[in-house]
């Protein structure tokens, strides 16, 4: 279950929207990346943008550029941190893998990285299976309070 905490969109360019959300969530029975219960409620964010018409949802890698490109992360740190932000927490409940396993699942693909963890003997870590459940990464305080002040 999710509750909206903090939503903002972003303009840094014409044509060019970020939306960011912050929710309190809470997991019946979830783990940390660490193999550790996670707590009763955590914090969750989430990122989508889009460019004109032609580019919607997990588009950062599309949007990045442009920022740089027209010095909007040199002028509007908001924006930079909020990239940031996106690279680093999206969906930071959603993560397929532990913390050690992260480390060799480079691969957008969930085979390629099932395969790569086989070879390396990580597929399974502490009896958890890589993809088996969604694990939480735990959002520290500190960027919890700087998100909040950033989608205010």
């Amino acid at each position: 279950m999710k509750k909206l905490i903090a939503e903002k969109t972003f303009h840094p360019l014409g044509g060019v929207l970020i939306n960011a959300r912050l929710y309190k969530a809470s997991k019946e029975n979830g783990q940390t990346i660490d193999l550790e219960p996670a707590p009763e409620e955590f914090y969750t964010f989430s990122v989508d943008g889009s460019i004109g018409h032609d580019q919607f949802g997990q588009c950062q890698d599309s949007i990045s550029p442009l920022l740089v490109e027209h010095g909007v992360f040199l002028e509007n740190e908001e924006v930079a941190r909020i990239m940031q932000f996106w690279y680093r927490w999206h969906l930071n409940d959603m993560n397929a893998g532990t913390r050690d396993q992260q480390r060799f699942a480079i691969h957008h693909d969930y085979d390629a990285n099932c395969q790569e963890l086989r070879k390396l003997g990580m597929y399974e870590d502490r009896g958890y299976k890589y993809g088996h459940a969604w694990l939480v990464e735990l959002i520290t305080d500190e960027i919890v309070e700087e998100m909040k002040n950033l989608l205010k």
